[in-house]
């Protein structure tokens, strides 16, 4: 895997948006043709080691390739959400070489041997050598102006043991405006594959209605999770009167579909006023198949807790796009294996 990283605070991308494409340069014909690449979002975390937030979808090179080569950023899993502090890199899967590099004395890309291990969101990468290269490789974004509600995503002391529980977080949105991406933090090896459902709800009276539902997603339990909203039903959109909520398990078709044990690592705080909103099950939540005011939960059960769980809004204004990387020239080709430093 080769990061690319400019040594400063910023070291890929300097402003909110999507990665939305992204290009190399080859002009090898077949020599370097039928081979896969894979991109990869990466955030800094600490002085030198790099969380996957996403993961794309590999490609395989052209069978003859001919200069620029442009792809779609389609996401496999986690998400496309990228700003300051977050940078791009590239993994040759299973064959050598395909994008384009020189050497140079403080090139911008450095080298990780990953082996066979997959590259999963959550996963913690650090030890990137100098590896003084500078790759052909670029990555788009569609610009738009982001801002993040909600606690640090840091391992905390508990999770919740009860099975098919659904928490409304009580902090209040301040401005109307879309979910893009939440993200959240669990760190338990001991409880694989159990899922969590992002939740929208508007506060009618006393009590809570479901507005908008997410994308189920399994945790990979490796810290600090990403992923997108992805509305299956409902609205994303968020605002005054409006909270963010999860449900422990899976949700299709308006209704929880299956329940587990808690995801989101928490603390017990001392005392409110924040803190979350427990509903014990499904079958107390009465919803059936409803998104509608006949879908209201109730008034739920208060405790003063801080869960590791974060939301990325979309600002409303004008987007732009913008390149990221390097011109996208012919350079010295040098054949590598992936173990070659």
């Amino acid at each position: 895997m080769f990061l690319y990283d400019t040594g400063t605070a910023t070291p890929g991308f300097t402003h909110w948006g999507t990665v939305t494409s992204w290009a190399f340069y080859n002009d090898n014909g077949a020599a370097q043709g039928g081979r896969q690449v894979e991109p990869v979002i990466l955030k800094k975390v600490g002085t030198d080691s790099w969380l996957i937030t996403g993961v794309g979808q590999p490609i395989t090179t052209p069978a003859t390739m001919s200069g620029v080569q442009s792809f779609p950023f389609i996401l496999a899993s986690g998400s496309s959400v990228v700003g300051p502090g977050y940078t791009f890199a590239h993994r040759d899967l299973n064959n050598a070489g395909s994008i384009e590099f020189e050497f140079i004395g403080s090139g911008t890309h450095r080298y990780l041997g990953r082996g066979t291990n997959p590259d999963i969101v959550g996963d913690l990468l650090t030890g990137f050598s100098s590896a003084g290269r500078i790759y052909s490789i670029q990555f788009a974004t569609q610009n738009q102006p982001m801002v993040q509600i909600g606690n640090p995503l840091i391992d905390r002391a508990s999770e919740d043991t009860a099975v098919g529980s659904l928490f409304i977080h009580t902090q209040e949105f301040p401005c109307w405006a879309p979910v893009v991406e939440w993200a959240f933090y669990d760190n338990d090896n001991f409880t694989p594959d159990r899922q969590i459902t992002p939740l929208i709800l508007e506060k009618v009276g006393n009590t809570y209605i479901i507005r908008g539902i997410g994308q189920t997603r399994t945790t990979t339990e490796r810290g600090e999770q990403h992923y997108l909203f992805e509305v299956v039903a409902g609205s994303n959109l968020i605002g005054p009167g409006y909270y963010f909520g999860w449900y422990s398990g899976g949700w299709a078709n308006g209704q929880p579909t299956g329940a587990n044990a808690g995801v989101i690592d928490f603390n017990t705080l001392p005392s409110g006023p924040l803190g979350i909103l427990w509903f014990s099950s499904p079958g107390a939540f009465g919803l059936g198949s409803q998104l509608t005011a006949t879908g209201g939960l109730g008034v739920g059960s208060f405790h003063a807790r801080m869960y590791s769980v974060e939301v990325t809004l979309a600002v409303p204004e004008p987007a732009s796009g913008v390149l990221l990387g390097l011109a996208l020239i012919g350079l010295v080709f040098i054949p590598r294996w992936r173990r070659c430093g």
